[in-house]
């Protein structure tokens, strides 16, 4: 697949106009027995995202209607409507599109807002009952068992900036949030445990990127990671591991670095920021994972220096 030839961080460009439209090419092939969207589903969602902060933007409702309608003139997998419901597939295109071609995120998730908006204002009965698909596809999709690289893979690196931008776009008014939840779990999985896997520390670089200013709001100790339950899985599992995540204290308290308590605070964000320092000294580790690390110690700062401003201009 394209996105194989995309391969590195997530800030590397498609090298050419050429490389990019073999990626669309890739979209909307409807094979047999796949959840494939339409070609007309695939041309309504390109030119949105490529007219996306244009001078000529197509305004975002009537994109959604577009990629939504349910006037199509052929049937798409024939044969197999039913695993290829209309949500489902529109779902997994928006998804794909996201982590292929990921300067393309902040314009997919307008889209998506429009998308789930639509209920409210002018869908058919039936293009609500095939909306609902969307945000199940999105919690399945995130993160998904395809990136077997890791938490280092350049796959879930982009993953977690689609969610990053999410968070960014809406910040939580409450601590139940499925974005700032995941930017916990990568945070707490890079930097709280020992022994560690440095690969950790490329996934966590989106969401203190774009979604930084956001997740240090939410130091102030409000937040308590959550607790999940293992769902009968073996003690020891991936599924079992996944399941406790992002809740570290109690569960390996010899692995964790953090033992003062479970609310994210200004002094853990402090931890957090001195743990990369120590990251960016290790001369085994590549190159990449110490610059990283050195980048994102430079963004939390600034970020705590944009925090500060306003208290420093009322005085």
């Amino acid at each position: 697949m394209c996105v194989k030839s995309l391969a590195g961080t997530l800030d590397a460009e498609i090298g050419d106009s050429e490389t990019e439209e073999e990626c669309w090419a890739e979209f909307g092939q409807m094979v047999p027995g796949d959840v494939s969207a339409t070609p007309e589903e695939v041309k309504a969602l390109r030119e949105f995202v490529e007219a996306y902060r244009t001078e000529n933007p197509i305004p975002a409702a009537e994109a959604a209607r577009s990629l939504m309608s349910l006037d199509e003139d052929r049937i798409p997998c024939e044969g197999d409507d039913e695993s290829n419901d209309k949500g489902e597939r529109i779902a997994l295109l928006l998804w794909d599109v996201a982590t292929v071609i990921p300067h393309h995120q902040p314009a997919l998730l307008a889209i998506i807002d429009a998308v789930m908006a639509m209920p409210r204002l002018e869908a058919t009965p039936e293009q609500e009952r095939r909306l609902g698909p969307m945000l199940g596809c999105w919690v399945h999709r995130y993160p998904s068992k395809a990136y077997g690289g890791g938490f280092g893979s350049p796959g879930l690196v982009r993953a977690n900036a689609f969610a990053a931008h999410r968070l960014a776009m809406h910040p939580p008014k409450v601590t139940r949030s499925d974005e700032l939840n995941s930017a916990l779990q990568i945070i707490v999985y890079a930097l709280e445990l020992d022994p560690w896997n440095h690969t950790n520390v490329h996934a966590l670089v989106p969401f203190i990127d774009i979604a930084g200013d956001v997740i240090y709001e939410w130091t102030d100790g409000r937040t308590q990671l959550r607790k999940f339950n293992p769902g009968g899985h073996p003690k020891g599992s991936v599924e079992y591991r996944h399941a406790q995540l992002p809740c570290i204290k109690g569960r390996h308290p010899e692995a964790d670095l953090w033992d003062t308590d479970e609310r994210v605070t200004r002094e853990r964000w402090g931890f957090w920021k001195a743990r990369l320092v120590w990251v960016s000294s290790q001369g085994e580790l590549m190159q990449r994972t110490r610059d990283e690390a050195t980048t994102v110690v430079r963004m939390m700062e600034d970020i705590e220096r944009r925090a500060a401003q306003p208290s420093q201009s009322a005085v």
